[in-house]
């Protein structure tokens, strides 16, 4: 008799526990999308940074500095005490972060925005690989498919004319891609069980600590040539792009797992190159709209549900 009615209650939490993220799915949407939106202007935070002359150092330190900075003042006692577990994740998410950032930037310096914004989100097709290893849980056949139709949007973004131009820049912003993709899968494991505003502050704080020591190897003597204009571009990328939007990231990934919440994070490229053209930065061409389409649809794939013939067989039996 006590064991059933231990299987009851458990049943009834894990249906209450159902109910309530359901419940708080269109917030967590909504997060997402702000969160996209928000990115999408940090291209342009990030190029203006670098036509004032910042490095990537230089850049991922004040970002990470100011936003750190932010979640203290901000959220104060509720960070602490911190567990070992805890910090063990921040140090994860963190390097994963501060890495994606560090790459995408550099590539910036021989890219387009267009191309930065388009590569970085093929970030969504590789999600549920790096899912799959952290997870253990193997991607659906749609998830191969839906990857090689992303690669062909690639090619025909990066094609020139005569051949397939593939340059530093975009080599170091696909490298960007794999590191962001690994942030968000790993991102979705700590979710689950951390705070969302101590996760946050945890993976900003170490990705400054990481931050240090790259700047002060590769980018001290950068300062001299960074013009001062540029300033409040990097301080906005730090309490925006980065401090809101890892907030609302970590907060949606609560609810929606890593798949789902990439393919909505990957409309930053929509938004980049939107950005991008209608700022001057450059035109549109053919080859952006075409790639840039079939990378689109290569992600939107992935959450097609496709029925098979035994599932509209069993449609079919339970509507009889």
């Amino acid at each position: 008799m006590r064991e059933r009615y231990s299987k009851i209650y458990f049943h009834e939490r894990e249906v209450t526990k159902m109910q309530e993220i359901k419940n708080r799915k269109p917030a967590a949407m909504a997060a997402l999308f702000v969160t996209a939106i928000v990115w999408g202007t940090g291209f342009i935070a990030t190029q203006m940074s670098i036509d004032a002359g910042f490095s990537s150092g230089n850049i991922m330190l004040l970002r990470f500095g100011t936003a750190t900075v932010a979640m203290l003042l901000i959220f104060n006692r509720k960070l602490f005490p911190v567990t070992k577990k805890e910090l063990k994740c921040g140090a994860i998410v963190g390097f994963f972060l501060f890495s994606g950032f560090y790459t995408q930037v550099w590539g910036l310096n021989f890219t387009s925005l267009s191309h930065n914004g388009f590569l970085t989100a093929v970030n969504v097709v590789l999600v549920p690989f790096i899912a799959w290893l952290i997870m253990k849980k193997r991607p659906s056949v749609k998830v191969f498919v839906s990857s090689a139709v992303c690669l062909g949007g690639v090619m025909v973004l990066t094609y020139t004319g005569d051949r397939i131009s593939f340059n530093r820049g975009d080599i170091l912003t696909v490298l960007c891609a794999v590191l962001f993709a690994t942030h968000i899968a790993y991102t979705q494991k700590c979710a689950e069980e951390i705070d969302t505003a101590k996760l946050t502050f945890l993976q900003m704080l170490f990705a400054f600590i990481y931050a240090i020591p790259v700047f002060l190897a590769f980018d001290m003597r950068s300062l001299a040539g960074c013009d001062i204009s540029g300033l409040p571009a990097v301080i906005y990328l730090g309490l925006f792009p980065t401090c809101l939007c890892f907030f609302l990231q970590t907060f949606a990934q609560k609810v929606i797992p890593a798949g789902p919440s990439a393919v909505v994070l990957c409309t930053v490229s929509l938004w980049c190159s939107v950005l991008s053209v209608l700022l001057g930065y450059e035109a549109v061409t053919l080859n952006m709209v075409l790639g840039g389409a079939i990378i689109l649809i290569s992600i939107v794939m992935l959450e097609v549900k496709i029925k098979g013939k035994k599932a509209v067989q069993k449609s079919k039996s339970v509507v009889k």
